[in-house]
């Protein structure tokens, strides 16, 4: 069915509208009606999921003409689209032909008060679980009681703090908005991505699998407890086929709840987005590389290496010549772990390709005595754990501006995401998270495959947080832990390593590279004379 720009579209058993918001306001109220006669006439189970380019809209009822424009200025200011009302049956009209996102309204209002609007909205089913706030200049405990059970989510009382207010409708949408997506989640990955799906599941607790379309192929992914058991897209499975849904930007998706059974393979959410994104950004730096599935490769001579992945391709490869495809089958690894691996070894000139019993001589460019010093495919994977963001965003740009490479304006403190550097002449990826209590699920399942790990301290209260990690740590997995500070500050803390200048950073990444097993050269060392020299 096609309604001029408004289209309803049947996604794996759901009915998903589109609504243009050029005409939303008139067209949603018709269209409301004709899903309750749906539903009545063939007991069909129908949702209807706004898409308003995230725009979030409230819609404000006081009779108080100041009030009504000090607050449509500040909701404005926090990025919300605001509908005014100066009474209940004039904000009833409104609710119910723009289903705003939030409703905040005063109680003492002529014609229809704030209680009965409440109470009107929810005998509606469509409007049962809208956000409501009341606002009112009486604060007794009976007036919140009568108030509260119409239905009201909040209670505010006048005089109120206008921060403290958009915040409670900020924490209002955002857990309707989470219950209302997880809940009944199908859509278009144009509008959200596999990360965020993933991400709001894993903060609701959700249970069930993602189904995924993508073009004429299908996959799923099951998820129980914050843990992703399996994964399959097409013939790929596993991390392949997790590395696959992250690059996808088209298609569409829909959520089942349903009983999940734990595996041994079970990751943490977090962990794969994180591990996701790594293995892309490492496949991004060697895809030119990467040879076709029917091309011979080869190695003349056998490096020295601590990456497991690389190991198990040059023992496949040694005295022999396999073509990619077999690589592949028998490797043992997913099939991005394989062509990172091999895309590394050719780009490094210890692997050649041929095809036809002609070798490609552009493959071969580093000489055999290079090959062995300082050899590594794997970037150095270091964990950045702080308290404080904006420290946390100072410091990391002082250690990249010492090592020329680009400032960051920002962070992502626990989602996929990562600084790729070069320190020393050595790749790194710095993974930045909290490392405050009750955020273990997050730093915790990156431990065991990190090579260090630094604490930022800026107060003697991150010293606690500090100490807490560091039992944390001893109980996981012993891994090089370097407490750091730029502060001017006295902080008891053992082993505190102090980074006011260039020379402060550069001894302390040569002492953490030094400490890592056959991954720092003597090559990588001279750079760091040189500089000093200079």
């Amino acid at each position: 069915m096609e309604f001029a720009d408004n289209i309803i579209v049947v996604i794996l058993g759901y009915l998903v509208l589109e609504i243009n918001a050029a005409c939303a306001g008139s067209f949603i109220k018709v269209f409301l009606q004709f899903v309750q006669e749906l539903k009545k006439k063939y007991s069909w189970e129908i949702w209807v999921v706004k898409l308003n380019d995230g725009e979030k809209t409230v819609l404000i009822v006081d009779d108080n003409e100041t009030v009504l424009l000090a607050l449509e200025f500040n909701l404005q200011s926090s990025g919300y689209r605001v509908l005014k009302a100066s009474e209940g049956k004039q904000a009833l009209q409104i609710a119910l032909s723009e289903h705003p996102d939030v409703i905040v309204s005063d109680i003492a209002m002529p014609e229809m008060d704030g209680i009965e609007l409440c109470r009107r909205l929810r005998e509606n089913p469509e409007f049962s679980e809208m956000p409501f706030i009341f606002l009112t200049a009486h604060g007794e405990p009976e007036e919140r009681v009568r108030g509260l059970k119409t239905g009201a989510d909040d209670y505010v009382v006048k005089p109120f703090d206008i921060e403290e207010l958009i915040t409670r409708i900020d924490i209002l949408y955002e857990k309707v908005r989470k219950r209302t997506v997880s809940e009944k989640l199908a859509g278009m990955l144009e509008e959200i991505s596999i990360p965020d799906i993933l991400q709001i599941l894993e903060q609701t607790g959700k249970e069930g699998i993602i189904r995924v379309t993508i073009g004429n192929r299908e996959g799923l992914i099951r998820i129980k407890q914050g843990m992703v058991t399996e994964c399959r897209y097409g013939d790929l499975e596993g991390e392949d086929a997790f590395v696959e849904f992250i690059r996808a930007q088209r298609g569409t998706f829909a959520f089942q709840p349903e009983t999940v059974e734990i595996t041994d393979s079970a990751r943490p959410i977090s962990f794969m987005l994180m591990e996701a994104a790594r293995l892309l950004d490492e496949y991004e730096a060697v895809s030119s590389y990467i040879p076709d599935n029917d091309a011979l490769v080869s190695i003349d001579t056998v490096p020295e290496t601590d990456d497991p992945d690389t190991e198990r391709i040059i023992r496949l490869l040694d005295n022999r010549a396999l073509s990619v495809d077999s690589l592949y089958q028998n490797a043992g690894l997913s099939r991005i772990r394989t062509a990172i691996a091999l895309g590394s070894l050719i780009r490094n000139g210890v692997a050649k390709t041929a095809r036809n019993g002609q070798v490609s001589p552009e493959k071969t460019t580093v000489k055999a005595d290079e090959r062995k010093e300082g050899f590594r495919v794997r970037p150095f994977k270091i964990l950045f754990l702080f308290c404080e963001e904006n420290s946390a965003i100072e410091t990391l740009n002082q250690i990249l501006d010492t090592f020329n490479e680009k400032k960051l304006d920002k962070i992502k403190s626990g989602v996929a995401d990562f600084v790729s550097a070069h320190i020393l002449g050595q790749p790194v990826h710095i993974f930045t998270l909290l490392g405050k209590q009750g955020f273990e699920f997050l730093y915790e399942p990156l431990i065991p495959s990190s090579d260090a790990v630094l604490y930022l301290l800026t107060s003697e209260v991150e010293v606690k947080e500090y100490r807490h990690f560091r039992e944390r740590l001893e109980t996981i997995m012993r891994k090089p832990c370097f407490p750091i500070t730029t502060a001017v500050v006295n902080l008891q803390e053992e082993d505190l390593y102090i980074m006011n200048t260039p020379d402060d950073i550069s001894s302390l990444f040569l002492k953490i590279f030094s400490g890592i097993q056959g991954g720092f050269s003597s090559c990588n060392k001279s750079q760091l004379e040189e500089r000093n020299e200079t």
